[in-house]
């Protein structure tokens, strides 16, 4: 058989998109909070990342309450390195803008270090 010219694409943007952003993925464990809005979450097998998968492109600033970064951590889009500039929420968690002029695609993941 064969499989639609559609279907073949969607493969090759799928593999694409992991060869960029699989270290979200590949060889992650579960985080406490499995999903916030449309932001889903993974963790490193070492526990020192946790990585914010936005499946929708945010229109105002993101707000996670779920991950609490290192103080005065790095927190960047995985893709690009672009270093995001994030504030401590009250209560607990982040907030931040997603930089601008960047080609969102289908999903961004954000990696944020914690303790």
């Amino acid at each position: 058989g064969k499989f639609p010219q559609a279907s073949i694409e969607r493969l090759y943007d799928m593999g694409a998109w992991l060869q960029t952003n699989g270290e979200a993925i590949y060889a992650t464990d579960s985080w406490n909070c499995f999903k916030e809005g449309s932001t889903y979450f993974t963790r490193s097998a070492d526990g020192k990342y946790v990585y914010a998968i936005l499946s929708e492109e945010p229109q105002t600033t993101v707000q996670i309450s779920c991950v609490n970064p290192v103080k005065d951590g790095h927190v960047e889009v995985l893709s690009t390195g672009a270093k995001i500039y994030w504030s401590a929420m009250k209560g607990g968690g982040l907030e931040f803008a997603y930089p601008k002029g960047d080609n969102f695609g289908v999903a961004q993941v954000i990696k944020i270090p914690v303790k």
